[in-house]
């Protein structure tokens, strides 16, 4: 018996020394059903039934399969999931950047279907880390305004966006609403709000419960309402609009972001634009790819870029208030 553990303790060694444990496979490949979601700074699949999440690895083709189908099936909102069926494992593999934010990573070997049908045997629980400020201007298209209801003394609060959030307790806040507040509301899903609300120190996202919110209609904006200097919430950012004729503005914008030692990286933009209605279309003239969706919410400007307006970190998408002083 001494002489068999010592030979399992060599072999265990030297499979140590063959495959690293930075890419040792948790399981054998089997088939997994559930959701997928890809975006900026996501990829991220959710098995049918489970609280957990894992960040997508898999070889480009595969991969290229994925966001293929993603990008010709658009969704009715910003990170919506898909469903998806394929054969893959758990990887115990060292991760960094946005994976590090979820439960490990899962390896697809073989992808077997997509669909933008998802079955109600698979419950489809809210992506995390998904309502954040440099998210929310991104639900543009859907965002409306909402005011807390209730009684007199009741309290509306804001929950985490986390892991496992907003189920649990451990997701609420000390921050809430009372009734009468008015607040923007991004997205809806399974019975909770993505939302949005303008604080004296800089405005409050995250969930709420959708129980607590009455839907209101949005006042559409005049021309006039367009011009003037408008300042991000979160972001060293500033948007300028002049209103022509026609419906023509001008939109001019500009962007810092300072990093390590001091090194300041900027992004700017200027170009015609077109309003319809509460949106601005911006013109197809912009340089460097850069683009940039505009809609005026009720006096606050829901700005979102594509992250290609500047340095490194550099970014236009924020929610903008109307500078008093600044015509």
């Amino acid at each position: 018996m001494k002489i068999m553990k010592h030979v399992l303790s060599i072999g265990v060694i030297t499979l140590v020394l063959i495959i690293p444990a930075t890419t040792i496979a948790l399981d054998c490949d089997k088939v997994y059903k559930g959701t997928y979601v890809w975006g900026n700074d996501a990829d991220i699949f959710r098995p049918c039934t489970s609280d957990n999440s894992y960040w997508i690895s898999t070889q480009p083709s595969i991969h290229n399969q994925l966001t293929n189908f993603y990008r010709q099936h658009p969704t009715t909102s910003p990170y919506e999931p898909v469903y998806i069926e394929f054969r893959g494992h758990l990887l115990n593999e060292k991760v960094d950047d946005f994976a590090v934010n979820y439960d490990g990573l899962i390896r697809i070997s073989e992808l077997r279907v997509q669909s933008v049908d998802i079955p109600d045997t698979c419950t489809s629980h809210i992506v995390p880390y998904q309502c954040l400020g440099d998210y929310f201007p991104t639900m543009q298209k859907q965002a409306t305004w909402g005011k807390i209801i209730g009684k007199k003394g009741w309290r509306s609060y804001f929950y985490d966006d986390g892991k496992h959030c907003p189920y649990r307790t451990s997701c609420k806040r000390k921050a809430y609403l009372i009734p009468g507040d008015q607040l923007i509301v991004g997205k809806i899903e399974d019975g909770w709000a993505c939302v949005w609300y303008p604080s004296r120190r800089g405005g409050l996202v995250g969930w709420m419960d959708m129980e607590h919110i009455r839907l209101q209609s949005s006042i559409m904006p005049k021309n006039d309402d367009w011009s003037g200097t408008w300042i991000g919430d979160h972001t060293d950012a500033e948007i300028t609009i002049e209103y022509h004729k026609d419906g023509l503005v001008h939109v001019e914008g500009t962007a810092i972001w300072e990093g390590a030692n001091g090194v300041v990286h900027d992004g700017y933009f200027s170009t015609t634009g077109r309003i319809q209605g509460d949106r601005l279309t911006v013109d197809q003239n912009m340089t460097e790819d850069c683009k940039v969706k505009i809609r005026l919410l009720n006096n606050y400007l829901m700005v979102a870029d594509n992250q290609r307006c500047g340095g490194m970190n550099v970014s236009f998408s924020d929610i903008y208030k109307k500078s008093p002083g600044k015509k």
